[in-house]
């Protein structure tokens, strides 16, 4: 039996698996919710991060301003872009995370879970 986990499995006869160009299928049966709601926070909140030269835009825009109340709009305005667009889309993605994996959870039990294919490179 193997000792190392992160080594290909043996075949019965002694040679190894981890034959270049070597295919091999899995399931994914389960995603965790909590990492799924992890990993989908980060990626969200990154894509909140796109915000912020519009959050500037509007925020230089205010300045340009002679009028005060659109000076306090545009910069409160880009400043309440630039700060909590990304909380919130990293919060959305955590909720939509945990719940994306467990409907994939429940889905995965009906037909057994994606099949994933894999090739050595060796």
């Amino acid at each position: 039996m193997n000792q190392n986990p992160y080594q290909a499995p043996e075949q019965q006869g002694g040679g190894s698996l981890a034959t270049p160009g070597l295919r091999t299928s899995k399931r994914l049966k389960k995603i965790d919710p909590m990492s799924a709601g992890m990993i989908q926070a980060i990626i969200m909140a990154a894509f909140g991060l796109l915000y912020v030269p519009f959050g500037l835009i509007l925020m230089f825009g205010g300045f340009a301003s002679n009028n005060a109340d659109a000076l306090g709009a545009g910069v409160g305005a880009g400043l309440g872009i630039m700060l909590f667009a990304p909380i919130l889309y990293a919060i959305l993605g955590f909720i939509g995370g945990i719940i994306g994996a467990f409907v994939y959870n429940v889905a995965a039990k009906f037909t057994g879970g994606l099949r994933l294919e894999f090739e050595n490179e060796y």
